[in-house]
Order: C-alpha cells, then structure tokens, then sequence
C-alpha cells in the first residue's frame, strides 16, 4: 500500500486545478490581443496592462463603437469631456490619456496630431528693467561716492 505525503498531494492538486482551468465564457478580441502583446513587449506591469485596456474599453462604451473604427475628432472630444464635463482627477485623466495614446500610436500605428504634436512652452517670461525717477537716480549715483 502507497501513501502519499502532503506535499505530493498539494502538487498533484495544482496539476490538476492548472489543467481543469475553465474557458473564458467571451472570446478576446483579435485588437485586444494585439494591444495586450504591445504592452507585454514594452515591458508594461499586469496592473497598467489592464488600466490601459480598461480606459480603451470605456472609450468604446462611450461611443458603443469599435475603438478602431474612431475617428481623431471622435476621440479628442471623448478627451475633452472626460477633462471637462466629468472632471475625473488628474491621475485618472492621464492614465487614460496614455492608454489610449498607446492603443492607437503603437497598437494601430496611428499617427494623429492628437497624440504626436509636441507640447509647445511658452518662453520664460522676461522681467523688464525697473525704471528709476531721474531724482532717484542722481541720490543713488551721488550716494556711490567718487
């Protein structure tokens, strides 16, 4: 008679858990697939992974449209309500402007204005010199000695 010990059973349960895995009840998308081995690629973490599919999936909810089926317009004005009208945080705002900024510049290649246009600065403002009263410069220069 053969008894196993603990540890031969615990293995023999995860052999059997990892090989009794449900199917997923939905297929994923070819798109999303695509997305998910870009991101793996650019060595992205498990949690930005699913931050940036999930602000592509709430862009395709808004619209109840494939996201590559988008137009830039459509998607600048999602950008803005989001910023405007919904007024989401700036952290939320930004992770989502990144994932969609990776879903369509390196996903679908897209080169749209909307994600590729630099940010212009303005210059640094220049302080002007303080004009003196012409009393206030003769007391200064006579104060300065020979």
């Amino acid at each position: 008679m053969v008894t196993r010990d603990d540890k031969q059973l615990a293995r023999e349960s995860k052999v059997t858990c990892q090989i009794a895995k449900p199917e997923a009840k939905h297929k994923v998308s070819p798109l999303r697939k695509r997305m998910i081995r870009d991101m793996e690629l650019a060595g992205f973490t498990g949690g930005t992974q699913q931050t940036y599919i999930g602000a592509v999936v709430k862009l395709q909810d808004h619209y109840t449209i494939r996201p590559d089926r988008l137009s830039e317009k459509q998607v600048q004005q999602y950008v803005f309500w989001l910023r405007d009208e919904k007024r989401v945080a700036k952290g939320t705002f930004q992770t989502t402007w990144y994932g969609l900024k990776f879903f369509y510049y390196r996903t679908l290649g897209v080169d749209w204005s909307l994600f590729t246009r630099k940010k212009v600065r303005q210059p640094r403002r220049k302080r002007l010199p303080v004009a003196y009263r012409l009393s206030q410069t003769l007391l200064w220069a006579s104060s300065a000695g020979p």
